[in-house]
């Protein structure tokens, strides 16, 4: 009995001591749990794939801000290289290990698949529509510029814009801007770069016809001998191939111009330019002045000029090519009519009527005393003598032929 008690005891010594000599049972976890970068407020979260081993981001704008510090969780008692405190640039593929407590590693791989914001930042399109009719611009990506012309006016309009996606642009395309001055865009992209557009609208149009230079009313009666001055805003005759046209639905005229000016205000061309009826054209009420250019309309005025042919007063002379104050002016001619219409030195227009002008019964010779109205010589009001002033036929509202003479 004492020797089997002897056994037992030393039995369970050397088992004890075996199990001293094994120690506690150390994790072999390694792995990362969970893994989280933050761009620009945005917070991206990693897919983990354990068979791979790797831990994919997909982000939107990365490009902007890449070198960030993630936000890992691993294994409890793992630890972690490089240290997850540690600023990455996760433009590029990073590699972590992760240490078991036992020693045991595991490497991921972190791959970033970034969607870049947008850079493109053009207007791809640009529209007028006026009255229902369709302006295209011609844009200029080099330039920044986008080109327009129309021959209604561009006053009040909201345009038709299209920009590259992603993009915004200012001022917003609902707002009516006047294109009668140049107006600018700005167009940011996602990336916030941004081009500045400036959109140049030619208005071209048939502004006013009047037999007087001097005046910007609208005359729109006339003898087929009348000279009519006609102001239009780039109606350019300089340009190969352009013409002006006088029509209407039965007849079709070009018509000789000249006399033709041009000049510049607040950076619109302005042009003007004197024409003669020609000597074959067909009474009518309803003919209008068109632009042409390469055979294309590019405007059309917007009244109508009632032509008379038949029986037009025709002036042959005048009793002088000089005249002051108190002199008689005497024209002769055929079917002549008791009205004139004098513009003088100062720009006005003085008009007579047969209260003042007398013409003979056969329509020969007309008379009218220069004695009513002194302002018409320069030298009673200090203007520069003699001065050059047309005398117009002007009869029942219509306007017929021009004779120049000198009013001192």
């Amino acid at each position: 009995m004492r020797i089997k008690a002897s056994l037992l005891l030393i039995l369970s010594l050397l088992l004890i001591n075996c199990s001293k000599d094994e120690g506690p049972d150390l994790s072999s976890e390694n792995k990362i749990l969970s893994f989280k970068i933050t761009s620009n407020g945005d917070g991206f979260n990693g897919v983990i794939n354990e068979q791979s081993k790797t831990i994919t981001l997909t982000t939107v704008a990365l490009e902007t801000n890449s070198t960030l510090v993630p936000e890992i969780s691993i294994s409890q008692n793992a630890t972690i290289s490089p240290n997850p405190s540690s600023a990455q640039d996760f433009s590029q593929n990073i590699t972590y290990v992760v240490t078991a407590e036992n020693g045991e590693q595991t490497t991921y791989t972190v791959i970033t698949n970034n969607t870049p914001i947008a850079s493109e930042k053009k207007i791809l399109s640009f529209q007028l529509n006026i009255d229902d009719e369709v302006f295209d611009g011609v844009i200029d990506h080099a330039s920044l510029t986008i080109e327009i012309e129309t021959d209604k006016n561009p006053s009040y309009v909201s345009p038709i814009i299209t920009i590259s996606d992603g993009a915004t642009i200012s001022p917003d395309s609902s707002e009516p801007q006047n294109f009668n001055s140049d107006i600018q865009y700005t167009v940011t992209a996602e990336d916030q770069t941004s081009n500045v557009y400036t959109v140049m609208t030619k208005w071209i149009s048939f502004n006013t016809v009047n037999s007087a230079i001097s005046t910007s009313d609208i005359a729109t009666r006339y003898y087929s001998n009348a000279t009519p001055y006609v102001r239009t805003t780039y109606v350019d005759l300089s340009i190969p191939n352009s013409s002006i046209i006088l029509e209407n639905d039965t007849n079709s005229y070009e018509i000789a111009t000249y006399n033709y000016t041009t000049y510049e205000n607040n950076n619109l061309l302005n042009t003007s330019f004197q024409f003669e009826f020609p000597t074959d054209i067909v009474t009518a009420i309803d003919y209008k002045l068109k632009y042409i250019v390469d055979g294309q309309v590019k405007s059309v005025s917007p009244f109508n000029l009632d032509v008379l042919s038949e029986n037009a007063p025709e002036i042959i002379s005048s009793n002088q090519t000089n005249y002051s104050y108190n002199d008689t002016l005497i024209l002769t001619g055929n079917n002549l009519l008791p009205g004139l219409r004098i513009v003088a030195h100062n720009g006005l227009i003085y008009q007579f009527n047969e209260s003042s002008v007398s013409v003979n019964d056969d329509g020969t010779e007309l008379t009218l005393p220069l004695d009513s109205n002194i302002n018409m010589f320069p030298s009673w009001v200090g203007g520069s003598s003699p001065s050059e002033t047309p005398i117009i036929m002007y009869y029942n509202a219509r306007n017929g032929q021009t004779l120049v003479v000198d009013f001192n």
